[in-house]
């Protein structure tokens, strides 16, 4: 029986990066003969008609001809038992956010420093190490691996694309949108701060936050938007299907991230690929995917963000401007995204 090539997360959800990277990665192998199944402990949504589930006390039998490639994002209480199997291992590695983030949340912290922990466990079984950017690649290779490349996270093709909705001149209404888990990393409360101050100059403002929230994080969102008097202008929402997200991105006039921790930021290039202009900080993995492209902040001050924003779209040709400079990062993204690039990578490892 030829080789097969599995995949292990400990959750898997549709509308996660990592899960949807794992479904890229086998529907490609797939169209290469290569066969393997996507495991987890936990799956939601529809995710369980895709997946099949990890049982840690009795593991699927697989032969020391197969590999089993472990998506590692945080904690992974059933680590031991992925690592029981006959399987070569192989790691992709998407980066854990930092505990300090979570100083609210002892269960959450504890989950990320175990993730961290958890690299010296998988260093002595890994063969192949492969990341999502190359700013988790250096964090990994500062991890003592050694890291055989970059794999491509999105599936570029199935992104929906819309035509610029290029606007000249001064607005009464200016819609701001962010995507992505409310989660201190996430920075979200600054994003509300910003745009507190924004509204001074344009009033009639609205913003948006969509994704599913950290119960503690989430809560002091809410209280923070109240405390501003925003609760008009501000809609929280939890976590959308893809044709929610497109109308979103239809209503929206800029993407505004603020994020402290990312190693890639899937929801910048959808913004990029729906021609919405981007403010963006660079902190951690965001710089390497922006590139070059959108306005970047280098400032955690509420009120200068929202005073550049306010500077940059007083220009009538700024959106113009900055849906260029995004069209080239895009292209670059794509090349750097090809479905080709899985094959190249990981069918060596079954020869």
């Amino acid at each position: 029986m030829a080789p097969q090539l599995h995949q292990f997360h400990t959750n898997f959800s549709n509308a996660d990066a990592v899960s949807q990277q794992m479904t890229l990665i086998q529907r490609t192998l797939r169209d290469a003969g290569v066969t393997g199944n996507i495991y987890t402990v936990e799956a939601r949504g529809q995710s369980a008609t895709t997946t099949l589930r990890w049982d840690p006390a009795s593991p699927p039998l697989m032969s020391d001809r197969d590999w089993i490639l472990i998506h590692h994002s945080h904690g992974n209480p059933h680590l031991h038992s992925v690592l029981s199997t006959k399987a070569n291992c192989a790691l992709v590695y998407h980066n854990v956010t930092p505990p300090e983030f979570f100083a609210h949340d002892p269960y959450l912290a504890d989950l990320c420093r175990l993730g961290r922990d958890q690299l010296k466990l998988l260093q002595p079984r890994i063969k192949a190490a492969f990341t999502v950017s190359q700013y988790n690649a250096e964090e990994l290779k500062a991890a003592g691996f050694t890291v055989n490349g970059l794999l491509p996270l999105i599936d570029i093709k199935n992104f929906p694309a819309l035509d610029a909705k290029i606007k000249v001149g001064a607005k009464e209404k200016f819609n701001f949108l962010f995507i992505g888990k409310l989660a201190p990393h996430k920075s979200q409360a600054l994003i509300v701060e910003t745009f507190a101050h924004f509204v001074r100059f344009c009033p009639e403002a609205h913003l948006t936050l969509v994704g599913r929230e950290d119960p503690f994080y989430g809560r002091y969102v809410s209280l923070l938007v109240k405390r501003w008097g925003l609760s008009r202008q501000v809609t929280l929402l939890g976590p959308l299907d893809i044709d929610a997200l497109r109308e979103q991105y239809q209503k929206a006039d800029a993407f505004l991230c603020l994020s402290q921790h990312e190693g890639f930021c899937v929801p910048i290039i959808e913004a990029m690929s729906m021609k919405l202009p981007i403010f963006s900080s660079v902190a951690a993995g965001l710089q390497e995917t922006l590139g070059k492209s959108g306005i970047q902040l280098h400032t955690r001050s509420p009120e200068t963000i929202a005073t550049t924003i306010a500077a940059t779209v007083s220009d009538p040709s700024w959106k113009e401007k900055m849906l260029s400079t995004q069209a080239k990062r895009m292209s670059e993204v794509t090349t750097s995204q090809e479905p080709g690039l899985i094959t190249a990578a990981l069918l060596p490892l079954l020869e």
